[in-house]
């Protein structure tokens, strides 16, 4: 039988962490899960308005994604550092905009345009 108990809600970030454990394995697991539906929501209002991304360029300050924490804890596990570490590196942030500008995270942009790192 698997068990299932909540760990904490975070207020800021909506995120949850679950422990689960498995009597027939003697197994634990601890998940992190967030919705990302306001932020998607939010994210396309921003790709569409071409007006903010402008202004930002103009300002030297290009907004360019939001990345909620589940898809940072994702991206750590994946390639092993994290996406503050990949801003010092030239060989990482390569690989930090390639996952970033992969149709399956555009969602994660705030802007259409394109940044190759």
């Amino acid at each position: 039988m698997i068990h299932k108990k909540l760990l904490d809600t975070d207020p800021t970030t909506g995120t949850q962490t679950w422990h689960y454990y498995d009597d027939s394995t003697d197994e634990t697991h601890i998940e992190t899960v967030q919705d990302l539906e306001p932020l998607k929501e939010f994210n396309k209002f921003l790709q569409n308005n071409g007006d903010y991304s402008q202004k930002g360029i103009k300002n030297e300050m290009w907004h360019y994604a939001k990345i909620p924490v589940v898809k940072q804890m994702e991206f750590k596990s994946k390639f092993g550092f994290d996406v503050y570490e990949s801003l010092k590196d030239p060989e990482k942030r390569k690989k930090f905009f390639r996952w970033l500008n992969d149709p399956d995270n555009r969602y994660l942009k705030v802007t259409g345009g394109y940044h190759g790192g």
